[in-house]
């Protein structure tokens, strides 16, 4: 039952249809913003403690970017999930005050409003509210339908209602502040609802009301002053790690001020009674700070490999290329994957040994693993040694500790460029996973979490992945050094009169995919990570209408590699090739990806992959069809 005197619920006998609708509309958009909204800050984590500071020379706005705006950041995000989260339990169950009940005698007490018909108008100017930013979210739907938005209708209204549901939450945090600093606790008894009177505490907290400020400034203090710390390097050389556990205390401190401030709201989650929304929030935002400290630990920190042995033996001394050559499980009816024969991209010209296959583009992508020219020519030698392909000139190698090095060849007999980007070697290049891949998986997991949420519009989710803070401070994004080395060896092609063709084993395979989207460069990608919602982060929003990703990208993902599952989705052309392996992780490496093409395609360039895979797989490696083990059965 509603206290005597209380404003109608929203869901009274009295209440109209469009209301009824109104407050539906209200509560699915209060849990999918409360969801977006730490999922995409939870997503800029990275941008802001991963840039090495004292490397690129950014100013100190940066440097106060992280240890300062991001954990309060983190910590008002959290709390709004927090408040987001009470609207739709506050409304659960017979006899709930209504979702905006507790907003409105909170509102009406932070501006003194006591009597009945004040209460009255707050709760209707509220509703009000709702119906202007309902109107608002239509006319958004019709202007970005209007403006030829893909699905346009559906990202304007989610635009509008997102809208509404951050304005909302802020005015009430406004105004929960300042009930609380303004000590008016004792008079909400004359007039609050009996939901609310049931949770407010019955004495104020002891100590002074401005303690919860007092500790946020001090912990920015304290942040400020290691930042300076590590700006002139008296921390000694992990400087940058005590910089993120640093921000990542930031984010325990702002979350202990703010949770003084706004005890009252902190309920306990449904599923989880012994944490809030909002303390939830907090420790992920920390859990995920301390373990990127972590990453060198956890996945190494040497990029310096060097070539123990190539996976081909070269093709014999006098011998040409296979025009007649058959897959080998084609005379057996098994056939052979698309892949094998679809890399000459000109292939309306008859083969003759001149265009580059699948095998081909395999050691040019695996071999700018490789750290010394050396080694990196030694592996591209013996893979076309008595080949049409054999004059091969290494013209460009990237330093090796750069995060997605480029390597560039010419082959100027058969007048090809390839360039490949080397997959995660360095730890720069595990964090360069979590900066530019992090937001996409957390978007992937509210999509998948939230009702309705595989119909969010992708041009929504690109204008939010989009979203890079390293512009705003005057910083190059952590992959700008890429496009920009692509871009010169593209324009270069160009000039030469030479086909370029882009190639990358996972990290390098879904970088090659999106900068070879835009540029409109043929790209073969190897196991890559996703990149359907990520490429406009990589594009800055901008990939070109007549060359998508679909027409210009072939993607191989093995069956059973998780990789090419969890980081985003595939978007150019698939091939699904089996993999022989238990391990998930080896179905991952291009040792085992080459066996699978080996027995599938075969080469017709005479070439033996007989000791590498023999050794890798089995020595019945060849075998077709397979009879072991294969993931291609299970997934």
């Amino acid at each position: 039952e509603r206290s005597p005197g209380s404003p109608p619920a929203m869901d009274s006998n009295g209440s109209s249809i469009l209301m009824v609708w109104v407050k539906a509309w209200l509560l699915y958009f209060a849990v999918a913003d409360s969801m977006l909204t730490v999922a995409v800050n939870l997503g800029l984590l990275p941008q802001f403690v991963f840039v090495p500071y004292l490397i690129d020379g950014a100013g100190i706005w940066a440097l106060l970017a992280q240890v300062v705006v991001y954990p309060l950041l983190i910590g008002f995000s959290a709390i709004k999930a927090q408040y987001l989260t009470n609207i739709f339990m506050d409304s659960l169950g017979p006899g709930s005050p209504g979702p905006l009940q507790d907003t409105a005698d909170t509102i009406a007490m932070a501006l003194g409003i006591q009597s009945k018909e004040g209460k009255e108008k707050v709760i209707s100017a509220l509703q009000v509210s709702l119906l202007v930013f309902l109107a608002i979210s239509f006319g958004l739907a019709y202007y970005f339908t209007a403006e030829g938005v893909d699905l346009g209708f559906i990202t304007g209204f989610l635009e509008g209602s997102l809208l509404m549901t951050t304005v909302l939450s802020y005015v009430f945090l406004l105004a929960e502040a300042v009930v609380v600093l303004s000590s008016r606790r004792e008079s909400r008894f004359g007039y609050a609802s009996l939901a609310a009177q049931a949770i407010l505490p019955t004495e104020p907290p002891s100590g002074t009301k401005w303690t919860p400020l007092i500790g946020v400034v001090l912990s920015i203090l304290a942040q400020i002053v290691v930042g300076v710390l590590v700006w002139f390097e008296l921390l000694g050389p992990r400087s940058d790690q005590l910089l993120i556990l640093s921000t990542a205390a930031g984010f325990l401190a702002v979350g202990f001020g703010l949770q003084k401030l706004f005890s009252r709201i902190l309920k306990p989650l449904v599923l989880c009674p012994c944490i809030s929304c909002f303390g939830l929030v907090i420790l992920l935002a920390f859990g995920i700070a301390v373990l990127t400290t972590l990453v060198p630990a956890l996945f190494g920190d040497n990029p310096y490999y060097q070539l123990d042995e190539s996976f081909f033996e070269p093709a014999p001394k006098g011998s040409s290329f296979n025009t007649t050559h058959r897959a080998p499980g084609d005379p057996l009816g098994f056939g052979a994957y698309p892949v094998c024969n679809l890399m000459q991209w000109d292939r309306l010209q008859p083969l003759d040994g001149s265009q580059l296959l699948a095998l081909d583009l395999m050691i040019f992508a695996y071999s700018s693993w490789l750290n010394s020219s050396e080694d990196i020519m030694a592996d591209v030698k013996n893979m076309s040694l008595n080949t049409e392909i054999e004059n091969i000139e290494l013209e460009f190698v990237a330093p090796v500790r750069q995060m997605a090095r480029v390597v560039s060849w010419r082959l100027p007999d058969v007048k090809k460029r390839v360039v490949a980007i080397r997959g995660s070697s360095s730890a720069n290049d595990w964090l360069f996973n979590l900066d530019i891949w992090g937001p996409a998986v957390f978007f992937s997991l509210v999509r998948s979490a939230l009702p309705f949420g595989g119909a969010i519009p992708s041009s929504f989710i690109h204008q939010v992945l989009s979203l890079d803070v390293r512009l705003l401070l005057g910083l190059p994004a952590p992959w700008q050094p890429v496009v920009d080395q692509i871009k010169k060896l593209k324009a270069k092609s160009k000039e030469d009169g030479f086909d370029m063709v882009l190639t990358g084993v996972s990290l390098g395979g879904g970088m090659a995919a999106m900068i070879g989207s835009k540029e409109g460069i043929q790209t073969l990608a190897i196991a890559p990570v996703g990149s359907a919602m990520t490429q406009y982060r990589v594009t800055q929003g901008i990939v070109g209408e007549e060359v998508p990703l679909e027409s210009t990208v072939v993607e191989i993902t093995p069956w059973g590699d998780l990789i090419p599952l969890l980081l985003d989705q595939q978007e150019g052309t698939v091939q699904k090739t089996a993999c022989t392996a238990f391990n998930p992780w080896t179905c991952h490496t291009p040792s085992q990806i080459i066996c699978e093409l080996g027995r599938k395609c075969g080469d017709p360039r005479n070439r033996s992959l007989e000791r590498h895979c023999s050794k890798q797989v089995g020595e019945d490696w060849k075998q077709v069809p397979w009879k072991r083990f294969a993931w291609h059965s299970f997934l």
